[in-house]
Parts: structure tokens; C-alpha cells; sequence
């Protein structure tokens, strides 16, 4: 069974989400209340066939979640260059999501901002991700990838867990429809 692939973005593709990504405004809050504008992501399996990587993104203080990708598991180690082009693909699923408004299609444009902070769940993708963000020419304070709290990733656990139930739900009901 093979893994759906992530759409390939062209160059100029790339450079024009990173261009409209650049304009989204800044706030320290959330376009939906006074929660602040923070973001944890990290990468976390979803075991249904064909199993792959979510990229899952959270706001902890206000319970806003929003799934990209999938990603392939790896089976082994990556190399150096496999972990910078993982990389690149999750730093392009951030902006994506961001200039999408989370998901939000119906939601007013003032939704679309660029977060305050975002953290990683793990050292490593915070270095990969921060890395790749430079290299697509991300402004530079929004570079800067730091690592999660225990207690956010607790948060971000716990709402993935949510999220995977309702969506082995959905998907069952749907079976069950046909």
C-alpha cells in the first residue's frame, strides 16, 4: 500500500507561499480571543492504513488544532540530507497552514496571521524546521523555532489523542453509512 505523496510545490510556488507567509501580520494573540498567539507542532503517527506522519499543529491556551500532510514513516535513521528535506516539507506544511487560516476556510480574513512563537516538540525538528525556514527566506524573527514545554506537549498529546479518536469515529461512521 503506498502513502498518498505530498503535492510537489514548484520553486516559484514555494517562493510565493513564503512571499504571501512574509505578509501575514503578527499579533500576540489569537484572531479568535485573548489566547496568545503561541504554536507547538510536531510529527505524530496516524495509524490508519495507509499509516503516515501528521503533521500536528496546536495552540495549547485555546485548544485550536490543525492536521498537514501526510508524511511517509521512515523505517531507518535519516541521513543528513533526508532530515534537512523533511525539513523543508514541514516548514512548508507551517506556512501553508498559517496562510490557509489553520483550515479555516470560512473564517473572516483577518484570521490569517503569521504566530507570535511556535515551538517544536523535539530539539531536532525545531533545528531542522529553523533551518529550513532560513533557507526558504522566512523573515527572520519567525526563524527562530524553540523546543516545548513538558506541559505543552502533555497539551499537544492529549489533544492529538482527541483528534485521532474523532477521526477513527468518523471514519468508521462513514463505513457503517455505505
Amino acid at each position: 500500500m503506498n502513502l498518498p505523496t505530498l503535492p510537489t510545490l514548484t520553486d516559484i510556488e514555494v517562493s510565493s507561499l513564503v512571499q504571501e507567509f512574509n505578509s501575514l501580520p503578527r499579533r500576540h494573540i489569537v484572531p479568535s480571543g485573548p489566547e496568545p498567539n503561541k504554536w507547538v507542532f510536531g510529527l505524530h503517527v496516524v495509524p490508519i492504513p495507509p499509516a503516515g506522519y501528521l503533521l500536528f499543529i496546536v495552540n495549547p491556551a485555546s485548544g485550536i488544532v490543525q492536521g498537514e500532510g501526510p508524511l511517509p514513516i521512515e523505517t531507518r535513521p535519516l541521513s543528513t540530507s533526508e532530515q534537512r528535506d523533511r525539513g523543508r516539507k514541514i516548514a512548508i506544511l507551517l506556512l501553508k497552514a498559517f496562510v490557509s487560516k489553520l483550515g479555516r476556510t470560512d473564517a473572516p480574513e483577518y484570521y490569517k496571521v503569521a504566530p507570535w512563537e511556535w515551538v517544536a516538540e523535539d530539539t531536532q525538528l525545531a533545528a531542522s524546521v529553523s533551518s529550513a525556514l532560513q533557507a526558504l527566506g522566512v523573515r527572520s524573527e519567525l526563524c527562530d523555532v524553540g523546543v516545548a514545554t513538558e506541559q505543552e506537549r502533555d497539551i499537544t498529546t492529549g489533544r492529538f489523542a482527541g483528534f485521532l479518536e474523532d477521526l477513527v469515529r468518523t471514519m468508521r461512521a462513514a463505513r457503517e453509512s455505505t
